[in-house]
C-alpha cells in the first residue's frame, strides 16, 4: 500500500509538472508573439492596418463596389449601388461602371490613406521609443484584387540602425478574400442583364459550385444579385434596374 500511494503521489507531480510546462510555454509564446510585432516593422504595420482595411473591403463588398455609393437600394440596411440601370422605359439596363473591379481597387487605396500613414508613424514614433535610429522614404501604395486575395502595396523604405542596421522595402499586407472572383462573376450577371434585363442564377450555380448565388426580386424592375464564396463567406451584392415600365403601368 505504501509503494502505491509514492507511484500515486508521483504520477500526481509529473502531471502538475506537464500542466505547468505547457502553461508556460503558451503564455511565453502569446508574449514571443507580442514581442515579435512590437520588434518586425512589417508585423507591426499589418496589425496596425489590416482590420481598417477589412472593413473597408467588407463595406465596400456590401455596397455593390462602393464605400459611399449615390445611386443605390437600399436592401437590410445597406446601400446596394445599382451595376447596371435602364436609361428608358421598356428597355434593359445599361452598365453603370464598367469597371468595377479597378474602380473598388482606387476605393480601397483612398480609404486607407489616413489609417496606413498613422500606422507608418506609430512604427517609427515605436521604433524611436527603443532608441533606434530611424530614417525612412514613403514612395506610394495601392490597393490590388488579386486572384484569392487582396493585397495593400506599400513602397516605403525604412532603415533601423542601434547596434547594427536593418533597411526594409517593399511592404505587403495580404487579406485572404475571393473577391476577385465573386467581381469576375458580378460582371459576368452584368453582362446578361444588358442583353436580356435578366440572368440565370441556375446556370451559374452548375458552373461555380464553391458560390452560392441568389437573386432577389425587390421590387418589380429590381433585383438584387448575393454572391457569397461558401468556404471563405466572402460576400459582394449588386443591383439591378431592367425593363422600368412608366408611372401608373403595371
Amino acid at each position: 500500500m505504501e509503494k502505491k500511494g509514492q507511484v500515486t503521489l508521483f504520477v500526481i507531480i509529473a502531471l502538475i509538472i506537464v500542466v505547468s510546462g505547457t502553461l508556460v510555454f503558451t503564455l511565453s509564446g502569446g508574449i514571443r508573439s507580442l514581442s515579435d510585432a512590437e520588434n518586425n516593422p512589417r508585423l507591426f504595420l499589418k496589425d496596425c492596418v489590416e482590420d481598417t482595411l477589412e472593413n473597408f473591403v467588407y463595406n465596400a463588398s456590401m455596397n455593390g463596389g462602393s464605400l459611399n455609393p449615390e445611386f443605390y437600394h437600399d436592401y437590410y440596411g445597406s446601400k446596394v449601388e445599382y451595376l447596371c440601370s435602364a436609361s428608358r422605359n421598356y428597355a434593359s439596363c445599361v452598365v453603370q461602371r464598367p469597371f468595377i473591379q479597378q474602380y473598388m481597387e482606387e476605393e480601397l487605396t483612398k480609404a486607407i490613406e489616413p489609417k496606413l500613414m498613422s500606422c507608418i508613424d506609430a512604427l517609427e514614433d515605436n521604433f524611436k521609443g527603443k532608441n533606434f535610429q530611424v530614417s525612412s522614404e514613403f514612395k506610394g501604395y495601392n490597393v490590388s484584387i488579386l486572384p484569392k486575395r487582396i493585397s495593400l502595396n506599400v513602397n516605403y523604405d525604412l532603415s533601423l540602425v542601434k547596434t547594427e542596421t536593418n533597411r526594409y522595402s517593399e511592404f505587403t499586407i495580404n487579406l485572404n478574400n475571393n473577391l476577385y472572383e465573386l467581381v469576375g462573376v458580378a460582371r459576368s450577371i452584368i453582362e446578361w442583364e444588358t442583353l436580356l434585363g435578366d440572368a440565370e442564377i441556375k446556370e451559374y450555380s452548375a458552373i461555380y459550385h464553391d458560390l452560392d448565388i441568389r437573386k432577389n426580386r425587390v421590387e418589380d424592375e429590381v433585383k438584387i444579385y448575393t454572391i457569397e464564396d461558401r468556404r471563405t463567406k466572402d460576400k459582394f451584392q449588386f443591383a439591378t434596374r431592367s425593363f422600368v415600365f412608366p408611372p401608373g403601368l403595371n
